[in-house]
């Protein structure tokens, strides 16, 4: 949609669970007021939008939530994580223009409905205390539940209502098909005119939407303070002495997040500061040891800067690091093909051979042992209904006799 609001509710809670089984959790990513001693997000200011805050645990939370998504697509990758929090920024200030939008009309939704998807995420919990307790870990109350639920709906819900239905005339049904009967020569006016309505609706009310939530951005009273956002929309703007500032203010809130280090570092290089800008990744390092992607900025800044020789080091350690993951080796292929070290490269080549052979045999074995799981479980089967059979001829035969 045009804010990509999530339309799902359900299951929202448990999210946490499934990073974590998955082993998927990044805990810098989500900085749950920065880990300082004492703080608390709750009450740490991410952005005003209206007059409305957006806190520092609103933030974190949508953070993870859509860092989740992008897991379960396969579009995930840590040093992309800044740009996922500034697209979740943005998102947020939607979220808090619709809301205040929605307010001022008097707008409000039943509250049997938010009543009712409070108990269907309820349900999911095996008892009171395990919901309690999966509400506590994203800093909940059931009160605060309830009322994000309520808050979502409106968000969902109200873009409609404000722009209204649009109108679909007969001269767009009719020239949307003429376009679709180009690719389908069989079809017939009567035949699609209700499925054509529905679509040109749906696609006016997608612009109608955006237009209106236009309007609300350029009327709103907007502040982000969120340091680590903009630092990095202060990067991409090439305001490099800005983002050092802001940086610098992140770590402060997030002192053992590695990726602001990155961030750090890479701005630190681009105003001209190397040595700093190498003392910055250090920490990074220090923070993250085991990080291929930390490897690979590092190796990336110190190519930048001149230091082949560095930066060869960082990106071979980043292969170390990377063991099975394919991604990884292929980036670090191009990056060597790039340099003009084709024995290098050749390397990473020979090791995603390597990798996807062990991929090749790993499913191969699976396949057999669930082959062989469905043989033996057959056999049981077969076996205990030769048992049961024999078992009731014995007491024909008894009852016989």
């Amino acid at each position: 949609m045009f804010v990509q609001m999530r339309r799902r509710m359900g299951t929202v809670i448990t999210v946490v669970a499934v990073l974590v089984a998955a082993g998927l959790i990044i805990p810098m990513a989500f900085s749950w007021g920065g880990g300082n001693a004492g703080s608390n997000p709750a009450k740490i200011t991410a952005a005003t939008v209206n007059g409305r805050r957006i806190t520092e645990l609103d933030f974190s939370r949508e953070v993870a939530w859509a860092y989740y998504d992008r897991v379960r697509y396969g579009d995930v990758r840590p040093d992309t994580l800044e740009e996922l929090r500034s697209s979740v920024m943005d998102n947020l200030i939607d979220r808090a223009l619709i809301l205040s939008a929605a307010k001022d009309a008097g707008f409000t939704v039943k509250k049997s409905d938010v009543e009712a998807l409070v108990k269907s995420e309820r349900d999911l919990f095996a008892s009171e205390d395990q919901w309690l307790e999966a509400l506590a870990r994203w800093g909940f109350t059931p009160e605060l539940y309830a009322t994000y639920l309520e808050e979502q709906t409106i968000v969902n819900q109200y873009p409609a209502v404000a722009c209204g239905e649009p109108e679909v005339t007969e001269e767009e049904i009719v020239a949307e098909f003429e376009r679709s009967q180009r690719a389908q020569p069989s079809l017939t006016l009567e035949s699609a005119r209700e499925n054509i309505k529905k679509i040109l609706s749906y696609r006016k009310q997608r612009e109608l939407q955006a237009s209106w939530l236009d309007g609300l951005r350029e009327r709103g009273k907007i502040s982000i303070v969120e340091p680590g956002v903009l630092a990095y929309r202060a990067m991409e703007d090439g305001k490099f002495e800005d983002a050092i500032k802001h940086y610098q203010r992140a770590i402060k809130q997030s002192p053992q997040d590695p990726y602001l280090q990155v961030g750090l570092g890479k701005a630190l290089l681009a105003s001209g500061r190397p040595d700093d800008s190498r003392s910055a990744f250090d920490k990074a390092i220090q923070l993250q040891p085991d990080d291929p992607f930390v490897m690979i900025a590092q190796g990336d800044a110190a190519r930048e800067s001149g230091d082949t020789g560095r930066a060869v080091e960082s990106y071979k350690k980043a292969s170390e690091l990377a063991r099975e993951d394919l991604s990884i080796h292929a980036l670090l292929h191009d990056i060597f093909k790039e340099m003009g070290l084709e024995d290098e490269a050749n390397a990473q080549a020979d090791r995603m051979d390597e990798i996807r052979e062990i991929m090749r045999e790993r499913q191969e074995a699976q396949a057999r042992a669930a082959e062989e799981a469905a043989k033996r479980a057959q056999e049981q089967a077969e076996a205990k209904a030769k048992a049961e059979a024999e078992a009731k001829e014995a007491a024909g035969s008894e009852t016989n006799n």
